[in-house]
């Protein structure tokens, strides 16, 4: 299969922020190697031109300078990309560039995590509060529980004493009517006495 050696500009444009990224200035050579070897040095070196075209004018004016002064200077073209001071000075520009991007994206990321660890433990208390809650209300429960257990024996003990009085009663009652028989047993007796004794008084 033969080497595709085709080169875009996406694919040339990331290789140049790549090497500019590592702090080197982007030459058709160190691009050409980013690039595995694909692409020849006047297409290459087109395709930085176009980079500096494209980016260098907000670059150059935050570039610094000896002075550190910001310059000023028309675009850079792909004549101009042999001047190795303006080079230099957009690459400089263009690695605080990307270092400052790097940095904002790094702070947004660091927030949206100290958003989630807000969210998080604030979602912790609220549920540890909910916890509590349920264990008052558990402890409420099991204390009404325990109450009616209690209730329930001290009326199944009532009933016990009640049930024992009943029956001693009953007990009673029936000692009372064997006593009330054998009383009047004895009374009929005794009227039987007296009538004989009626009778014997009046034959004498």
């Amino acid at each position: 299969m033969p080497r595709v050696t085709r080169i875009d500009r996406s694919d040339a444009f990331a290789a140049i922020e790549s090497i500019i990224s590592r702090g080197e200035a982007p030459t058709h050579i160190n691009v050409r190697a980013e690039l595995g070897q694909r692409g020849s040095p006047p297409v290459i070196s087109n395709f930085i031109g176009s980079w500096f075209a494209c980016y260098g004018p907000s670059l150059l004016e935050r570039a610094p300078t000896e002075g550190g002064q910001p310059a000023v200077s028309t675009p850079p073209t792909l004549g101009a990309t042999s001047d190795g001071g303006t080079i230099a000075a957009l690459t400089a520009a263009a690695l605080m560039e990307i270092q400052r991007s790097a940095a904002a994206r790094e702070e947004a990321h660091q927030r949206t995590i100290d958003a989630a660890k807000q969210e998080l433990a604030q979602q912790q208390q609220a549920l540890h509060e909910q916890i509590k809650a349920f264990e008052l209300q558990q402890q409420g429960s099991k204390e009404h529980i325990d109450r009616c257990y209690s209730d329930r024996d001290a009326a199944l003990q009532e009933r016990d004493r009640a049930l024992a009085d009943a029956a001693n009663l009953r007990q009673a009652l029936g000692e009372s009517k064997a006593q009330l028989a054998m009383m009047q047993r004895q009374l009929e007796q005794l009227g039987d006495l007296a009538a004989r004794i009626s009778r014997l008084e009046t034959k004498s």
